[in-house]
């Protein structure tokens, strides 16, 4: 199990859809994702044009989009403290020690143990309130299973930083309703969504 496992997966897939639906072989594939996609995206497209080269059916790979991706980890965490200090969500005293103490290529949800870090990471989190870490001037739904808090707690079963968030507002800025996981969630519960998903 791993990247390599999973690129080619992707690509053994790619390869038996096309052999049962070939109408779409000339179709543009474009491969996206979010988060740790920021792995598998570029693996799967490196597989598949590999798979091309070596005579396998040619998909037609026209690009990849990745959002908000997890890639190396000495980037992706110095860029959310160094975020979440310019956004004033962070005390200096805080993000000085983050800045002093933390190993930043080692940190996050995929390590294996706690350090100092955790506790850092913990005061920050604490310090931002009950934000959407993905939209961070939208309001918030403070009674959402899936706020900031239950995220920060998930991570936290994970390995990396864990915190119960008290409930803080921010200025609505954008175009979501307050709450939209909620609908999502009574939506995806529907008996004929779950129908029409054969779930």
């Amino acid at each position: 199990v791993g990247d390599k496992r999973t690129a080619d997966d992707t690509y053994v897939f790619l390869q038996k859809f096309f052999q049962m639906y070939p109408q779409y072989l000339l179709n543009e594939v474009w491969i996206t994702g979010e988060s740790y996609a920021g792995h598998y995206i570029p693996n799967a497209a490196a597989r598949i044009l590999d798979g091309n080269r070596q005579g396998g059916l040619p998909i037609n790979l026209q690009g990849i989009m990745a959002g908000n991706p997890w890639t190396v980890a000495q980037y992706d965490n110095r860029g959310a403290v160094d975020f979440w200090y310019t956004h004033a969500m962070i005390s200096n005293t805080t993000y000085n020690a983050l800045l002093n103490t933390c190993d930043f290529n080692n940190a996050g949800p995929l390590r294996a143990t706690a350090d100092t870090c955790d506790s850092l990471t913990d005061q920050a989190t604490a310090e931002f309130g009950n934000v959407n870490i993905y939209d961070v001037y939208q309001d918030v739904c403070n009674h959402s299973e899936l706020s900031a808090a239950h995220f920060m707690r998930a991570l936290g079963e994970l390995g990396g930083a864990h915190s119960v968030l008290p409930a803080a507002r921010r200025v609505k800025s954008g175009p979501a309703p307050d709450c939209i996981d909620d609908y999502m969630n009574a939506y995806l519960n529907r008996k004929d969504v779950q129908a029409a998903l054969h779930v």
